[in-house]
């Protein structure tokens, strides 16, 4: 929170301190250096208002004026602003080696800024080696900051700029901290508190050095509305389920180390999000390539340590993904979900659910207490159900050591499912007869298994049907159940 606060100060430092850009169209260098003089008390009082330790002594500012020009070309050189504390060691400063301004009528443009550091004691700083911005309507963001100087986050809100880029950003917290890289970050846009065609490449994040560091080859997304703390809870809600208005995010090559472990890919993310009348009805998840220790595995307990055994890599691939599609008109949602972990196994579940509609889906927005929750969704139905296996070698792995282990081979494991399925009582003849047949083919063969758990009603079945069947051995009227195995 406190770097964030610091990174917001300073960017409105630097729009401050070249707002002076306006005033001077077609203006010379002295008269220039008469502007910035007139604005120099505002500059140092933003400067101090960054934080305690910002005001301790002395303020200075300095600059050179390289050069002027026409449509308000102004060219600066060594611009520093500093505060001169008794301790050298917590002297904090703002510095620019090249600042390149313009402005288009109240306009400004940042054409270029090069070397920027801010020092903000203790060994920390945050620097960028370029920057370019566009746009920003610097008169309005003055009278803004003017009519409120204690509420900088209300000038926040009318922001708004085009064509930025800032390259070699670097933060560093303080001596003890690691710094935190990104290689480049641009913006197609930000206007009405929205960002559009966001990027970010060669992210390099570690909290301590005793921690883990994360690295990310880049970030893009395409849409993203800021949420602002001035917000009302309303709308703030709003935000969060519409998910800030994002539309798609991908986030490639994600690299995570730490001593103990080496260096484990996490993959790559991707996320597609589509709507409906402004309501998110599709929603795509997918994620690729994540490394998995084996060691990692065994200590959750999630896959038999004898399994692992048989495996000869000290990684494991995973990839997964997720699928949501409402159908309004339908009045249903269909969710897909799959996992594969490469050399053993691939699994997927799906599910379809009736009494889906544009209103229950306002009203989840809304965050509701649980007796409200319990209310709208009591209509909801289960339609279908589905497990699917594909095999990758587990099968095989899992055959050998049932035999080597409890002396059961692959016949006599079909004869023992093939009584127990005989004696379940919620299946009719019809019904054991079919998967009967598919689980004992999938044994021979070891390769794929679909089974899928159908409502005879059209509508769905709601959960307390569903339940209330169960408890009267009576599933089988209520529902279908179809398998099929390769």
């Amino acid at each position: 929170m406190k770097r964030s606060y610091i990174v917001g100060g300073v960017v409105v430092a630097i729009c401050v301190v070249a707002g002076g850009g306006y005033f001077y169209s077609n203006y010379a260098e002295e008269k220039v250096k008469e502007e910035i003089a007139k604005a120099e008390q505002k500059i140092k009082s933003l400067f101090k208002g960054l934080g305690p330790e910002f005001d301790e002594g002395e303020t200075s500012l300095s600059y050179k004026v390289a050069g002027t020009g026409l449509s308000g070309k102004v060219d600066l050189e060594n611009v520093v602003i500093k505060n001169t504390p008794n301790l050298e060691s917590e002297r904090r400063s703002i510095s620019i080696s090249k600042l390149l301004l313009s402005n288009i009528g109240d306009l400004l443009n940042i054409e270029n800024a090069e070397n920027f550091k801010a020092y903000t004691g203790r060994g920390g700083y945050i620097g960028f080696g370029h920057l370019r911005i566009k746009g920003i309507p610097i008169i309005k963001i003055d009278e803004a900051v003017e009519a409120n100087p204690d509420k900088i986050v209300e000038a926040l809100k009318i922001i708004a700029f085009s064509d930025f880029r800032i390259e070699n950003l670097k933060i560093k917290e303080e001596n003890k901290s690691p710094e935190q890289y990104i290689a480049s970050f641009s913006i197609g846009k930000l206007d009405n508190n929205t960002l559009t065609d966001v990027t970010l490449k060669n992210l390099n994040f570690q909290e301590r050095e005793n921690k883990p560091k994360i690295s990310v080859e880049s970030v893009s997304l395409d849409k993203f509305v800021l949420p602002l703390v001035l917000e009302d809870e309303e709308k703030i809600t709003r935000n969060v389920s519409d998910a800030f208005g994002l539309s798609a995010l991908k986030v490639e090559k994600i690299t995570f180390s730490e001593k103990e472990s080496g260096v484990v890919q996490l993959g790559s993310l991707q996320l597609d999000v589509g709507r409906h009348n402004e309501l998110i009805n599709d929603v795509n998840l997918k994620l690729s390539g994540a490394e998995i220790p084996k060691s990692a595995l065994l200590e959750s307990g999630f896959i038999p340590e004898k399994i692992l055994d048989t495996v000869n890599q000290n990684k494991l691939i995973f990839n997964a993904s997720m699928s949501s599609v409402s159908d309004f008109s339908a009045s249903t949602s269909s969710i897909e979900i799959s996992a594969n972990l490469e050399q053993l196994a691939k699994v997927g579940l799906n599910l379809t659910l009736g009494g889906i509609s544009e209103d229950l889906i306002k009203k989840l927005g809304g965050s509701p207490d649980s007796g409200l929750l319990n209310e709208i969704t009591k209509d909801i139905t289960f339609k279908t159900i589905g497990f699917s296996f594909s095999n990758e070698g587990l099968t095989e792995i899992a055959f050998k050591l049932a035999e080597k282990e409890n002396g059961l081979n692959r016949q006599q494991i079909s004869e023992i499912v093939g009584v127990s399925i005989e004696s379940n009582k919620n299946l009719d003849a019809s019904q054991k007869a079919k998967i009967k047949t598919a689980i004992q083919t999938f044994i021979k063969s070891g390769q794929s298994l679909k089974l899928s758990i159908n409502s005879k009603n059209p509508s769905g079945l709601t959960t307390d049907t569903i339940l209330m069947s169960f408890l009267t051995g009576s599933l089988g009227d209520v529902l279908e159940f179809d398998v099929a195995a390769q």
